[in-house]
């Protein structure tokens, strides 16, 4: 029961949720007071929200059940870092030492923890300030620097870890950034403005200090390593990849990329399982030995890979956004929008059902008989999402959308319908009413034109042409608020747009304004007496 409280407490931790994440190890430790891997891990959770009190006492609880455990002298030197007691930390790091003395948290927490006790003399000067200075600083001799990404890396290393700094004080790149900064801003601003100097030879390398030199190798032997596991992965050889991936992640043992490596594996053998034991542990390690963050998010954004191949989108989407709070990647970015696309298509295609969207229109149909539109058109759209591809539903939606008065969606439905099946009356004519009620009688004759060729006999179509030609003839010659408002909707039809737009057009209606008897020439044409049918039903043309 404990393990499943600290499987839940991790995945907390690893979301960054650490108020829950110590709520889950709690009820672990409840159910197992003597499990110290629970104390250690809630003590890490404390330590992340900077409670170090109890992040201490969780610690001392940790190494009191497990003394000769070396995590738990990572905890308790971290706690005590905390609170700024250097001297018992060193103490803590130095006694886990003695349990493991590669141990990478340990080392890195004792470096900090000495850096802190005895800070180098500029430590102050190298910070991020230092950073902007370089980068706004109006002085000439910066701009080659700013330029310098070897030197912008190297800058960077030393803020993040000051027991750097005597490493590189001797480079001059580094003597001229000080200088700058450092000297008084009314010198800097009379100075005479240099010119431009001509690039300088690149400096020989510089030479390296026996740690950096052993952590070069080290790091060589790793790569070597993980080529040799890349070849047998390629060869689909994938227990003797994750052999040599494992020993990379030995040999060079603060870097995670070595552990995301064998994840990769676990996935494509569809290990998940073990895959998702793996980014985990990836992540967790990571944060101990302070990995980069793009290599923890990648680990992360593996996880949210392995749940979706598992077809747990909701887990997917949770861990691919965790991913980008870790780090923004546009690759991770496009799996979270795929994994949503997914998601979406199985949550339709699972709702999907020819029988339940009949069922759900019948008693559409029912409502809408009672006069409960609002419930007819919620059966309606249900009915829809069960089966997109029911065109009569649309056309019913339709026709309760427009009791409620909203003809624009109603429209929008009618359309749909005849997308689906062009020859399905109905549909035309409530799009022949929509057009009436909205007084845009060119598009409704339109539409009841198009209903009696498809159905020479229906009743609606006919009542419905009669009633526009009537309408039109009673508005030809009237002019009121509503006859200005009605050219408006009509000028922005695509279609009286296009025969006003029209050359030819252009000269009919300029001649027939100057001469109406002109228009009877004109309607010897079919196409001229079809277009003015359309100016006329649209308002736009008045023949009194």
């Amino acid at each position: 029961m404990s393990d499943e409280f600290k499987a839940k407490g991790n995945a907390e931790f690893q979301a960054r949720n650490y108020k829950d994440a110590i709520m889950w190890f709690g009820k672990g430790i409840e159910v197992d007071p003597r499990n110290h891997v629970l104390f250690s891990n809630r003590s890490a959770c404390h330590a992340s929200l900077q409670d170090w009190v109890s992040a201490y006492e969780d610690a001392v609880k940790c190494v009191e059940l497990k003394p000769d455990w070396a995590k738990g002298y990572a905890r308790l030197g971290a706690a005590l870092h905390g609170q700024k007691k250097y001297g018992d930390a060193i103490d803590a790091y130095n006694k886990g030492l003695g349990f493991e003395k590669d141990n990478v948290a340990l080392l890195n927490g004792l470096k900090m923890a000495q850096l802190a006790k005895n800070p180098h003399p500029l430590a102050q000067v190298f910070n991020t300030n230092l950073l902007l200075a370089l980068a706004h600083s109006p002085a000439p001799e910066l701009e080659e620097l700013r330029q310098d990404k070897e030197f912008i890396n190297i800058l960077t290393s030393v803020i993040n870890d000051h027991t750097l700094i005597n490493n590189y004080l001797s480079d001059p790149r580094m003597t001229t950034l000080l200088k700058a900064v450092t000297r008084p801003a009314d010198e800097a601003e009379d100075a005479p403005k240099s010119k431009p100097q001509p690039k300088k030879a690149p400096e020989p390398p510089k030479e390296l200090t026996p740690e950096e030199l052993e952590k070069q190798e080290i790091h060589k032997k790793a790569e070597e390593m993980k080529e040799l596991g890349t070849k047998h992965y390629k060869a689909r050889e994938f227990d003797k990849a994750i052999e040599c991936y494992g020993k990379a992640a030995e040999i060079e043992k603060d870097n995670i990329v070595y552990m995301n490596n064998i994840a990769a594996v676990y996935l494509e053998q569809k290990e998940y399982e073990k895959c998702l034991e793996q980014c985990d542990k990836a992540v967790e390690h990571g944060r101990e030995v302070l990995a980069d963050f793009k290599d923890i998010a990648k680990a992360i954004t593996r996880k949210g890979t392995c749940y979706q191949k598992m077809g747990d989108y909701e887990n997917a989407i949770k861990w691919f956004k965790t991913s980008l709070l870790e780090h923004r990647s546009a690759d991770t970015l496009g799996k979270l929008n795929k994994c949503e696309a997914e998601k979406k298509k199985k949550e339709d295609d699972d709702y999907y059902s020819e029988e339940k969207s009949e069922a759900a229109r019948l008693e559409g149909n029912e409502k809408f008989k009672n006069q409960q539109y609002k419930e007819a058109i919620d059966l309606y759209t249900d009915a829809i999402k069960r089966n997109p591809k029911a065109h009569a539903v649309y056309s019913n939606r339709a026709a309760a959308l427009m009791k409620m008065g909203a003809y624009d969606d109603a429209e929008k439905d009618c359309k749909k319908c005849l997308e689906l099946d062009p020859k399905f009356v109905k549909a035309v004519v409530r799009l022949g009413h929509i057009y009436f009620f909205r007084r845009e009688y060119h598009k409704a004759m339109v539409e009841y034109q198009r209903g009696l060729q498809l159905d020479p006999t229906n009743e609606e179509c006919k009542n419905g042409k009669e009633r526009t030609m009537m309408k039109v003839q009673e508005t030809s010659g009237s002019r009121d608020e509503n006859d200005t408002e009605r050219q408006q909707r009509a000028m922005a039809d695509p279609e009286i747009q296009r025969i006003l737009s029209n050359t030819y057009m252009q000269q009919v209606l300029r001649e027939i304004s100057e001469n109406p008897q002109n228009l009877q020439h004109y309607l010897k044409s079919p196409d001229v007496m079809s277009n003015i049918e359309k100016l006329i039903a649209a308002g736009i043309i008045k023949t009194a």
